[in-house]
């Protein structure tokens, strides 16, 4: 086994500093910069100090831990949370956390009964105490980085405050309440959090009513009229009869508002509203007189901004956030940020929901209050929706966390919407990637999620590969008859999308040395780019274990009305010389997680298909007698249709396509030509038959120091006939019609090799215009030359968006900041970003 993998020690770098917590004797080893220490867990009996041991390293079956005792609470661009179970403290049993941020850290030891909690700190080389008060209970201790330039210490954090940081009730036998604020913010440095517009609308069967709005789009144009977005089933026809009264807390309380006329559509603002909803306008009158209610009753328009729950976590700020109630409107909030002090605050924020519908998607975003134009501050989305049932296990059970930082200069407010975005993000679903928390299925290790809409999976990836032994599990199709669906019922529509079937998994680097050992990734690192709401973008890289071949893998996923696509690019590059006696580069159902069983074959080019063939068995690693180190025939793209067999008709409905987009190639210190470096197998995997994409056959295994694989990949799964689909394109009806009539499933495969096949070249000129070509709509001339389809688009010159304060009076002490939200003329050294 490699040496990395026989030691459990979670390393968590920062920039600012290092963390190493070796969990065999629950040591945390701190370095910052040429500075040391170490700090441990442990509890005082009569004043002798135990230290605490770590848990064992086994899965206990549920009992205690409820599986294994090191799980993953959150993990992403700002924030890593781990909870560790069966901790020996003297006598005692425990459980310990620990929160990373970029420049703060948090240790939190809870005993199983009263005993009194200690740390054991020896960090002599910074300023800092090391004396620590026992607790009954519980324990904390948390360290913020001071930075002077490039010179970074280490200072005091710990909570002082008579209260429960992770939460009321959550401290074992130490306190009981919630922190108000975090201990480690400057006095008066605040965050406000408030609702706007509304919540979903009730039935219209009692009186009094509320009319839910999704949007108000002008409160009171012309001083009559009140436009506003909201689902046309929720108005009924003739609403409201004129007279009816309306009250709304923008209203002073002297003045009342009633219906001149019944609300009608306004088609023209329609692209201010989301979703299913549309825009209405509806003309009111002033009076100082409640009228008497008409038809009996009265309607309320409920608007304002109420004040979320804000509590304080040592280093950071948790708002609860109520879960959606209509997953067909997104929710929006006012975040209102106050940085009083003379010194830059940093701000740790999460943004926590309990209990979320559409748990499978939900983007999150935050943009600017007034012209909604997005900040590109990253948003880390965390969530778990595992159970395992032991009481004891915190974090279990459903939630959506959606954490962030950012920082304030000094004496500044910062006001900014933050959008959850459900079902739709405009006329089309959503999309969002986030970090699936294991803690709740009682295994450890990173897993993330891609939803499409909000009501199941799209695709899964596991970045270390701990489970599945592949990076790709669990796939699923968009818009197809969900699990459990039968010819006669297909279950879902456009609105509530259906969870679907798994047609997993994939892969990409798999290698094996002469004895038959498989690589594994060492020094994995995950970094997100986008989470959503149209596109998501994440890389995962590592190290093979014989440090050979470093890999980087990016994975992208975009909204889409007809079926779910995801674009694979990876990069391998060779750091030595190596062979290996089997190197997969990517493969489409892995060796050891396929759903898909035995699929009928094809594959082709840009000009059709190459050949086909029927559903076979092989047994697992074993390779198909004509189709093993086959090359792809003529140019890219290259495609391969895997189509679902029929013993599994009553339960997977889609069909899978992959589409070589790019492939380049080093091998043996000689470049390949584009598109050229690869073969392709069919082999026995568990549970079917898989596709492999090698070096090409014919050419030496043996990798060379400088060589290089890099490619782009399509993958995506369709419905096998237009009954199974209930999504809205009609490209895709017709596609789906045309393969029907001809019998030929694998044609939609091919349409979609050839309608994706773009090459984009951008040129910027010198008066700011871009020339885009589209490679794709080459027509042969006459004279046998080539025309290319151009489009010229007028371009302004580049701005800079940015999030920043401005500077409102003369530059003396005391002058105040004011929060202008995002600009586009560049300030030096007041970005916020």
């Amino acid at each position: 086994m490699p040496v990395e993998n026989k030691v459990r020690v979670l390393d968590l770098p920062t920039g600012f500093y290092n963390l190493s917590l070796d969990i065999d004797v629950m040591t945390l080893n701190v370095a910052v910069g040429g500075s040391s220490g170490t700090i441990r867990p442990a509890v005082t009996t009569n004043g002798v100090l135990s230290l605490c041991a770590g848990p064992a390293d086994t899965n206990d079956g549920g009992s205690t831990t409820g599986g294994y005792p090191v799980r993953l609470v959150r993990l992403g661009r700002y924030l890593a949370h781990y909870w560790i179970g069966g901790l020996t403290c003297g006598g005692a049993g425990a459980t310990f956390e620990i929160k990373v941020w970029p420049d703060c850290f948090e240790l939190h030891l809870v005993l199983d009964d009263s005993s009194l909690g200690t740390f054991a700190i020896d960090m002599s080389d910074f300023a800092i105490p090391t004396s620590y008060s026992a607790q009954a209970g519980y324990a904390e201790v948390s360290f913020c980085t001071n930075c002077n330039g490039l010179a970074c210490t280490l200072e005091d954090a710990r909570s002082v405050a008579d209260c429960c940081p992770l939460g009321p009730a959550s401290c074992g036998a130490g306190p009981s309440a919630a922190c108000e604020q975090p201990s480690s913010f400057p006095q008066g440095s605040n965050i406000t959090v408030g609702v706007q517009d509304s919540v979903q609308m009730e039935a219209f069967d009692q009186w009094p009513k509320r009319l839910y709005i999704s949007r108000i789009i002008h409160p009171a144009h012309a001083g009559i009229w009140l436009y506003f977005c909201a689902n046309p089933a929720d108005i009924p026809e003739q609403f409201p009869s004129l007279g009816t009264s309306f009250e709304a807390d923008f209203i002073p309380a002297n003045v009342k508002l009633v219906a001149a006329a019944t609300i009608n559509v306004q088609s023209s603002h329609d692209g201010r509203c989301s979703g299913v909803y549309k825009a209405f306008r509806m003309k009111l009158e002033p009076t100082t007189t409640e009228t008497s209610p008409i038809s009996g009753g009265f309607v309320t328009i409920v608007l304002g901004s109420i004040a979320l729950p804000v509590a304080g976590e040592v280093t950071s700020w948790k708002v609860s956030v109520p879960s959606g109630s209509d997953l067909l409107r997104n929710d929006r909030y006012n975040v209102a940020l106050r940085n009083p002090t003379t010194a830059s605050v940093n701000y740790r924020l999460n943004f926590h929901i309990d209990s979320p519908s559409g748990i499978t998607g939900i983007a999150v975003m935050l943009r600017n209050a007034s012209n909604k134009a997005p900040s590109g501050l990253h948003v880390q989305i965390s969530k778990n929706w595992h159970t395992t049932g032991v009481s004891s296990i915190p974090h279990d059970g459903t939630w959506y966390s959606a954490v962030m930082m950012l920082q304030l200069p000094p004496e500044s407010e910062l006001v900014a919407e933050l959008l959850f975005v459900y079902q739709y993000f405009g006329t089309i679903h959503t999309v969002s990637h986030a970090q699936l928390s294991l803690i709740g299925w009682g295994k450890n290790g990173l897993w993330e999620e891609v939803g499409l809409g909000v009501s199941g999976e799209s695709i899964c990836y596991e970045p270390e590969m701990q489970h599945r032994r592949n990076l790709v599990t669990d796939v699923r199709p968009f818009l197809v008859c969900g699990m459990g669906s039968t010819p006669e019922n297909c279950k879902g529509n456009v609105g509530v999308t259906a969870w679907t079937e798994n047609h997993g998994g994939m892969d990409f680097l798999a290698a094996y040395d002469a004895s038959g050992s498989y690589q594994y990734l060492v020094r994995t690192k995950s970094h997100h780019s986008a989470n959503g709401p149209r596109l998501t973008n994440a890389s995962y890289s590592g190290l093979t274990v014989d440090a050979a071949i470093r890999s980087v893998r990016t994975v992208s996923t975009w909204s889409a009305d007809d079926f779910a696509r995801h674009l694979h690019s990876f990069h391998y590059e060779v750091l030595q010389n190596v062979s290996y006696a089997r190197l997969i580069l990517y493969q489409l159902g892995a060796d050891w997680y396929n759903f898909a069983g035995n699929a009928h074959f094809a594959y082709g080019n840009g000009d059709g298909l190459i050949q086909e063939l029927s559903a076979t068995s092989l047994q697992q690693f074993a390779e198909h007698p004509t189709l093993r180190g086959k090359d792809c025939e003529g140019q890219l793209p290259c495609w391969f249709a895997f189509l679902t067999p029929e013993d599994k008709a009553g339960t997977h409905f889609a069909h899978r396509g992959l589409v070589v987009r790019r492939w380049q190639a080093r091998l043996g210190g000689v470049e390949m030509p584009f598109g050229r470096g690869f073969s392709f197998s069919l082999v026995g995997v568990n549970g079917g038959v898989g596709l492999q994409l090698r070096l090409p056959a014919g050419i030496s295994q043996a990798l060379t120091q400088g060589d290089f694989v890099s490619a782009d990949l399509e993958v995506f799964l369709y419905p096998k006939n237009e009954s199974m689909y209930y999504g809205t394109s009609q490209r895709l009806r017709a596609w789906l019609s045309e393969s029907a009539a001809s019998e030929k499933p694998w044609q939609v495969v091919f349409r979609e090799a050839v309608a994706g096949n773009l090459s984009v070249q951008v040129l910027l000129w010198p008066n700011h215009v871009i020339q885009i070509t589209d490679h794709s709509k080459q027509q042969q001339n006459y004279n046998n030359t080539t025309s290319k389809s151009q489009q010229i688009v007028s371009w302004s010159t580049p701005r800079y968006r940015f999030l920043r304060a401005h500077w409102n009076g003369p530059s003396r002490p005391g002058s105040k900041w004011q929060a202008l939200g995002w600009h586009t003329k560049r300030v030096p050294n007041h970005s916020l970003l």
